[in-house]
């Protein structure tokens, strides 16, 4: 079965081009010939460990890859690697970061007043 290289999407035999990316389809798909590095931008602190799973979910479910990063130094239970009152920050894609921004801002905007006064202190 042919493969597109560009999206990976399998065809029947019959078809020799990717109806989406419009490529010749190849025989296999290509190894990845190396790997990128991406430099995530913080698009939010978080003030703790829930309150940035909830952040992840809202970007994760608009589409967007997000990760979170805590400021605890690992095996000191808890020790704040960087003194920061936050639990730690919200990280996304560079080319992503305007629109994360707005996700987030609408979400939170979106919460009751009694939650979203809580909200402010993730910001």
């Amino acid at each position: 079965m042919p493969f597109c290289p560009q999206c990976g999407f399998e065809f029947n035999k019959e078809i020799p081009t990717c109806t989406d990316c419009e490529v010749e389809l190849a025989s296999e798909l290509p190894l990845e010939a190396s790997v990128k590095y991406v430099d995530w931008v913080i698009v939010q602190s978080i003030s703790s460990e829930i309150v940035g799973n909830i952040l992840k979910g809202v970007l994760e479910n608009r589409g967007m890859d997000a990760v979170m990063r805590s400021h605890d130094m690992p095996s000191f239970g808890g020790v704040q690697g960087d003194f920061s009152p936050n639990w730690g920050d919200m990280l996304v894609h560079p080319n992503e970061l305007e629109s994360a921004r707005n996700i987030l801002d609408s979400y939170l905007a979106s919460l009751p007043s009694n939650l979203s006064e809580d909200s402010n202190k993730v910001k």
